[in-house]
């Protein structure tokens, strides 16, 4: 069974804490891939795709660039 569906079942049974438990091991499995992505993927993409572009140097005062689910480029202290 995947993580996601784990956050299903939860949800379907209105377990909020094991929702919230879930969510940490996910974010614990994506957070390699993001930093990956943020510091590889989207500086070397910049050129090809304006809306990177942002992402080829943190934001003054921040210490990487996070990824919304919007889109928008936004730096994280």
């Amino acid at each position: 069974m995947t993580l996601i569906s784990h956050v299903r079942d939860a949800h379907r049974g209105g377990e909020v804490t094991r929702m919230a438990e879930v969510a940490r091991e996910i974010t614990a499995v994506l957070g390699p891939h993001t930093q990956v992505e943020e510091e590889g993927l989207f500086p070397a993409l910049a050129g090809d795709f304006p809306c990177l572009r942002a992402a080829a140097e943190p934001l003054p005062g921040a210490s990487s660039i996070r990824v919304h689910a919007s889109g928008i480029l936004v730096g994280s202290a």
